[in-house]
């Protein structure tokens, strides 16, 4: 059986398998704050801290754990891909201080590129994993989270929809920014092209003058006797015009090129930075909500914080993998620290508030569910737009095989599984 099938394949057979047992396991345990539920509104919207038993040294553990699952999820992609392109380059070099192959040994030409078709194999994977993990983010854990706080019967909104409407301007807001910026990149595409075609203009104008000039000079030669040739100091001045058009024009082609892949680089790195945004606030929430948790129901929902955290990073860790940072690597570390420490940081404000802080407040629940609704609108737009429209409608995925589709679609649907299995309890 081919690669490409078996990686189709892993995702589906995951599916089946976990599918009917994920309705019992979804049915045993749930979040702390939804075992319980009080049909006295006046106890449940009391802005007293919440009670129950309280073990800080297993919150205090819990930002250590967590920090560490959150850094190995945003840099192991990132870490695969630089021994990746580290591989490569070392192979690079062994290949050209050999000597060439002789012709009955050209079979080993494939041998050496095959030993990393793995590691292509697993980025591809981890890449459309974590497109389906940010798409399941968006609609499981912040919209839905952003739905229940703004519809809590803690809080009295006169505009019912609040939540939608939040969503859809953040959404608003970060298309304009990516309308601007797709607009700055054409503009920018049609200067250039427009100061080819005088490049182009002149180039021609500088030939037919070069022409005229050796026609000039070739009669004025025929007309002499004493001469019988043009003056070369002449044709080797036009030509020398000519010929340093030729290379401005060139120059000029590469400059284009250049300036094409540095704003290309640019609006990827505003794709990746509006992913990041997106779950960076949702985690200073979800570490908040871990800090405060009593002891009921901690464990089911710490362990689910962990494996969230390291999906989480992991999908922005693949998309961070595919930028060019070899000029910001300052750049790089501050995304890459953002994203490890505000969990952590957030638990860290849970443990110190815990006495005071009252999830079911309605200035609490206001606050937290504005945030989950402008994650949600930001996240929305970064994982439809930004990922699955420039990937499969007008990516690299319209000229891929079916199979490679497929296997494609197979991973997203498999993170998309796992994530939202995950929203139970995170």
């Amino acid at each position: 059986m081919s690669r490409p099938t078996l990686s189709l394949l892993v995702p589906l057979l995951f599916s089946l398998v976990c599918l009917p047992s994920s309705s019992v396991v979804v049915a045993i345990n749930g979040r702390p704050d939804t075992q319980e539920p009080s049909s006295d509104v006046s106890s449940v919207c009391s802005d007293d801290a919440a009670g129950g038993s309280y073990n800080i040294g297993l919150h205090v553990a819990a930002i250590f754990v967590v920090l560490v699952s959150s850094s190995l999820g945003i840099t192991l992609p990132i870490i695969t891909k630089s021994f990746r392109q580290f591989k490569s380059r070392r192979q690079a070099l062994k290949t050209s201080a050999q000597p060439p192959p002789l012709a009955n040994h050209s079979h080993d030409l494939t041998e050496h590129p095959s030993k990393l078709d793995w590691l292509d194999e697993v980025f591809f994977a981890s890449k459309y994993f974590g497109t389906g993990i940010i798409l399941s983010t968006a609609f499981v854990h912040l919209l839905f989270e952003a739905f229940t706080e703004l519809s809590s019967e803690c809080i009295n909104l006169v505009y019912e929809p609040t939540s939608p409407a939040i969503a859809m301007a953040s959404l608003f807001l970060i298309f304009l920014v990516d309308f601007a910026l797709m607009r700055h990149i054409r503009n920018s595409k049609k200067a250039l092209e427009a100061l080819k075609r005088r490049r182009d203009q002149q180039r021609e104008e500088q030939r037919a003058l070069g022409s005229s000039a050796f026609l000039k000079s070739d009669a004025t030669a025929t007309a002499m006797v004493d001469e019988t040739t043009p003056s070369p100091k002449a044709t080797g001045d036009e030509q020398t015009r000519i010929d340093g058009l030729l290379v401005s024009d060139d120059e000029l082609a590469e400059q284009e090129r250049r300036d094409d892949e540095r704003l290309r680089e640019r609006a990827k790195e505003l794709d990746c930075m509006v992913i990041e945004g997106g779950i960076v606030f949702h985690s200073v929430m979800v570490g908040l909500g871990l800090g405060t948790a009593a002891d009921a129901g901690f464990v089911p929902y710490f362990i689910a914080i962990v494996f969230h955290q390291m999906f989480d990073g992991f999908a922005i860790g693949t998309r961070m993998a595919e930028l060019n940072f070899n000029n910001k690597r300052l750049k790089q570390m501050v995304m890459i620290l953002a994203y490890a420490f505000v969990t952590p940081l957030g638990i860290g404000i849970g443990v110190a508030v815990r006495t005071t802080f009252s999830p079911n407040d309605p200035s609490t629940i206001f606050a937290i569910g504005t945030l989950n609704s402008i994650s949600a609108g930001v996240l929305l737009y970064g994982a439809l737009v930004d990922l699955l429209a420039k990937e499969f409608l007008f990516g690299s995925m319209l000229d891929a095989s079916i199979k490679r589709s497929c296997t494609a679609i197979g991973f997203l649907l498999l993170g998309s599984f796992v994530m939202s299995l995950l929203g139970q309890w995170a």
